[in-house]
């Protein structure tokens, strides 16, 4: 009897499967790439291995702009994958076909506000940050942060709910003009533990990146920032993405947005793999405290 009801039962959904998985191979993505360089490519690479359906590929550097809209009428894909801010500028004016961005480190304003364009963002989640934080550096318990209340809003609206939930206290100062980020971070030193420094791009235009990390030094605050080319300016630690996971979570995202065309989704996700780098230098120089034993399976290297 057992047997015999299986047997229906695999009958029955076998129809089911089938029709998904059709759906899935009709659909077609058109990828509009800025620029062909190593980390676009991972990304590329990881959405193409994560996406079922049909892929049509642009190289912005080997079309003008005229060339990629007729494209885009001719294509009418399913969803245009945009990598890189030089192709969420070109298509961010389409309206009609859901929009999705990879490896825009500060998306344009229009952007965020456009119902049909999402993205993932090229900063780990707030929660996972903070858990690492945690792992590495035992002894940091009050963060400081300047943020440009236009750029960064939602991301603080993440780090506020994940710092609270593990315990952490937050200092996050609004910083609408540049020419305050030293006042503003002077305000916060002698309290915080550590500078979380976010992907705020106009905030760290011109001189202030290099003042950050005088500030730092000068104070013995460490700094976490979101790329590993910052840490030869001074940084203690970097907590970047894996260009290959966010091209597989954008294929992800992709087959889900035109599946469920009415399924909820957020202006823009965090990217879900760190890559964590650790100044040894820095490190010592500060004299900060740093638990060895608990980052043991950790994908971190250690930069002398």
């Amino acid at each position: 009897m057992t047997k015999t009801f299986i047997h229906l039962l695999i009958l029955i959904m076998l129809p089911l499967y089938s029709v998904a998985d059709d759906a899935a191979s009709k659909m077609s993505v058109l990828a509009v790439q800025s620029l062909r360089v190593t980390p676009y490519e991972q990304a590329m690479d990881g959405f193409e291995k994560a996406f079922s359906g049909k892929i049509h590929k642009i190289l912005l550097e080997e079309n003008s702009e005229n060339h990629l809209q007729e494209d885009i009428k001719e294509k009418n894909p399913d969803l245009i994958l945009a990598m890189g801010l030089s192709a969420l500028t070109q298509v961010m004016t389409v309206r009609h076909i859901p929009v999705l961005y990879l490896m825009v480190l500060d998306p344009p304003a229009e952007a965020q506000k456009a119902r049909n364009i999402t993205g993932i963002s090229m900063s780990v989640s707030p929660d996972i940050q903070l858990e690492l934080v945690r792992k590495i550096l035992p002894g940091v318990k009050t963060i400081g942060m300047l943020y440009d209340p236009h750029k960064s809003d939602s991301f603080v609206k993440l780090a506020r709910e994940a710092a609270a939930k593990k315990n952490f206290l937050l200092l996050d100062r609004p910083t609408e003009n540049p020419k305050q980020m030293a006042e503003n971070f002077n305000s916060m030193k002698d309290r915080m533990d550590l500078y979380w420094m976010i992907p705020d791009t106009r905030l760290l235009a011109g001189e202030n990146m290099e003042l950050l990390h005088i500030l730092s030094l000068e104070n013995k605050v460490p700094i976490l920032t979101f790329s590993e080319k910052f840490m030869e300016m001074g940084s203690l630690m970097s907590i970047g993405i894996d260009p290959l996971d966010v091209g597989r979570q954008g294929g992800e995202l992709a087959e889900k947005i035109i599946l469920q065309p009415e399924s909820e989704r957020t202006g823009c996700g965090c990217a879900e793999k760190p890559v964590v780098t650790v100044n040894k230098k820095i490190l010592k120089k500060l004299g900060i405290p740093m638990n060895y034993e608990d980052t043991k399976d950790l994908d971190m290297t250690l930069k002398r």
